[in-house]
């Protein structure tokens, strides 16, 4: 049912309960099995609705201008837009959305790069995984979780 694809008329949305104001997501990542692992975590935590996802830039742009969701997680390397680009049109079409670049360059040139562009945080794919969704959450409003908050407190204490 569920499939990261690169044309508008491909996107996959999900349903929403309009009893419950809980932020919204859009995921734009082009490798299918990174977007399902990425839908599946936020499912889990149950904060935050997965409101759509797609696997290349202009169909990113055009949701994120569309739905206006809380938070949108942006991928750099996809097929026909770099994510930098998708990111500035982002920020403009959308201003309240919060981006989190969520990508494999983890040199500070490319921090500078997608801060300047109008990124809100920028995680490496390599190694934020437990990241992710405690960071969209606060970016959110959103309270920790007491499972982030006890992960929070492990890592302090082992020095991580």
């Amino acid at each position: 049912m569920l499939k990261a694809v690169g044309q508008p008329s491909d996107v996959v949305a999900m349903g929403h309960d309009a009893a419950v104001h809980r932020p919204t997501l859009v995921i734009v990542e082009d490798e299918q099995e990174v977007a399902d692992l990425l839908k599946l975590l936020f499912e889990f935590d149950g904060r935050i609705d997965v409101a759509a996802m797609v696997g290349d830039g202009p169909p990113g742009v055009e949701l994120v201008a569309r739905l206006r969701p809380t938070a949108c997680i942006l991928d750099l390397h996809m097929p026909t837009m770099h994510g930098t680009e998708a990111l500035a049109r982002m920020r403009h079409s959308s201003p309240a959305t919060k981006i989190v670049v969520f990508s494999t360059y983890p040199d500070p040139y490319t921090l500078f790069d997608v801060l300047t562009h109008g990124a809100d945080s920028y995680l490496d794919k390599a190694t934020a995984w437990l990241d992710i969704v405690p960071t969209v959450a606060q970016l959110c409003g959103l309270p920790p979780e007491a499972e982030d908050a006890e992960l929070e407190d492990h890592r302090d204490a082992d020095g991580r």
